[in-house]
């Protein structure tokens, strides 16, 4: 995944309650 602060980007295109916890949290992808 990209940096943190490309996180909320990210959830903002997803829109995903479910996406936006696991961007919010540690980094699964590394």
């Amino acid at each position: 995944l990209p940096d943190k602060r490309l996180y909320p980007a990210v959830t903002a295109v997803y829109g995903n309650t479910e996406v936006s916890m696991v961007y919010l949290g540690p980094p699964l992808d590394g």
